[in-house]
C-alpha cells in the first residue's frame, strides 16, 4: 500500500470512529448528486438531511440542530454563501463546508472572511473530501469533549469543594476528641470506640517493616499518577470503559492499603465497594457518569490519606481519616443503589 492510499485509509478509519454521533445537513440542488453524496456522507455520519437550496435548509436549520452544514456555493432562491451569512447570524460557531467549482474560486477569499471552515472543490476527489470531513469533524469532536470535561470538572469541583467543607468539619472534631484523649488511660475496649485514640504513627511504623512501607507508598503513589493520567488522557473512551478502568485502579489501591494490618479495615471498604461497582449495568449511563467526579474526589481523599501517613508524618494515626473515608465510599454505595 502507497503512502497516499495508507493516508486515506486512516484517514476514513478516524472519520468512521469520530463522525458516527454527528448530524449533517446537506444542501445541494442537483438530486443526482445530492443522492450520490448524501450515500457517501452516511458511511460516516450518524444522520444526514438534504434540502434542495439555501431556503429549505435555513427552515429546516431553524427547527433542528446540526453538528455540521454541508452546502453548494450556485443554488436557486439562495445560494451557499447567503446560506452560510444566514446561519452566521443565527449561530457564529456553527462549522459550515461549501461545496464549489474551480471556476468559482474568486468567491472564496469572501467565503472564508465569512468564516467557511472548509471547502471541497468540484470535480469531487475523494481522498480530498475525506480529508476535509475528517478535519471539520475532529474540530467538532475536540471543541465537543472540552465542554465534557469542563462540564465534569465543574461538578468535581463543586463536589471537592462542599467535601472540603465537610472534611473540615470532621477534622476539627476529630482534634477536640484528640484533645480529650490526653492523658487518659487508652484501654483495648475505648481503641475501636474512637479510632483517632489508636495506635500511633511512631508505633505504627515501629509495627511494620518500614522497607515495606517505603515500597507501599511507591505503589499507592503509581496508582494514583495512573488515575490522573487515565483522567486526562480519556478523550477517546466510551464512559463505560473510563469507569471500568477506574475501577481496576480502585481494586488495585484496595489490595495495597488491605495487606497493612492496621489498615484492613479502610481496605475492606474499598474492596467491597470495586465489588458493587463491577455490578452496575453498562446500558446505566446516568449512573456510570454520576460516578466519575466522586471517584475522582474519592481518589483525591486517598491521597491526602497517604501523604499524611507516609510522607509528611504529620498525622497521630494511621486513622485519621478512616471515618471520613468510609463514609465517601458509603456515599458512592449508596448512588450506585440509587
Amino acid at each position: 500500500m502507497n503512502t497516499e492510499a495508507f493516508m486515506t485509509h486512516t484517514n476514513v478509519k478516524q472519520l468512521k470512529e469520530i463522525g458516527f454521533t454527528l448530524s449533517v445537513l446537506y444542501v445541494e440542488d442537483d438530486l443526482e448528486i445530492q443522492q450520490q453524496l448524501k450515500s457517501f456522507f452516511l458511511r460516516f455520519f450518524g444522520r444526514v438531511d438534504t434540502a434542495n437550496n439555501g431556503i429549505e435548509a435555513l427552515d429546516l436549520y431553524k427547527n433542528n440542530s446540526y453538528d455540521l452544514i454541508i452546502t453548494d456555493l450556485t443554488m436557486p432562491q439562495m445560494g451557499g454563501m447567503q446560506l452560510t451569512s444566514a446561519i452566521r447570524i443565527l449561530n457564529a460557531s456553527q462549522p459550515v463546508i461549501v461545496v464549489s467549482a474551480y471556476s468559482e474560486s474568486e468567491k472564496l477569499i469572501e467565503l472564508i472572511n465569512i468564516g467557511v471552515d472548509g471547502f471541497i472543490l468540484k470535480p469531487v476527489e475523494i481522498n480530498r473530501v475525506v480529508e476535509t470531513l475528517l478535519k471539520s469533524a475532529q474540530a467538532i469532536y475536540d471543541r465537543e469533549m472540552v465542554h465534557y470535561f469542563n462540564t465534569l470538572l465543574e461538578r468535581t469541583n463543586s463536589e471537592l469543594r462542599a467535601s472540603n467543607i465537610e472534611l473540615e468539619s470532621t477534622l476539627n472534631q476529630l482534634g477536640r476528641l484528640r484533645e480529650e484523649c490526653k492523658g487518659e488511660l487508652i484501654t483495648d475496649i475505648f481503641v475501636p470506640i474512637i479510632p483517632m485514640c489508636g495506635p500511633s504513627l511512631e508505633e505504627f511504623y515501629t509495627l511494620n517493616d518500614t522497607l515495606e512501607l517505603n515500597r507501599t507508598n511507591e505503589d499507592l503513589e503509581q496508582i494514583e499518577d495512573d488515575f490522573n493520567l487515565l483522567l486526562v488522557s480519556s478523550d477517546r473512551k466510551t464512559t463505560e470503559n473510563l469507569i471500568l478502568s477506574f475501577n481496576q485502579l480502585l481494586r488495585a489501591y484496595a489490595h495495597e492499603i488491605h495487606l497493612i494490618p492496621q489498615c484492613h479495615e479502610l481496605g475492606y471498604a474499598l474492596m467491597q465497594m470495586s465489588r458493587r461497582i463491577d455490578g452496575i449495568k453498562t446500558e446505566n449511563i446516568d449512573t456510570i457518569e454520576y460516578l466519575i467526579p466522586l471517584i475522582t474526589a474519592l481518589f483525591d481523599y486517598l491521597e491526602q490519606w497517604r501523604r499524611g501517613i507516609f510522607v509528611y508524618h504529620n498525622v497521630d494515626n494511621v486513622h485519621f481519616m478512616d471515618d471520613y473515608l468510609i463514609k465517601k465510599i458509603t456515599e458512592i454505595e449508596m448512588s450506585i443503589e440509587n
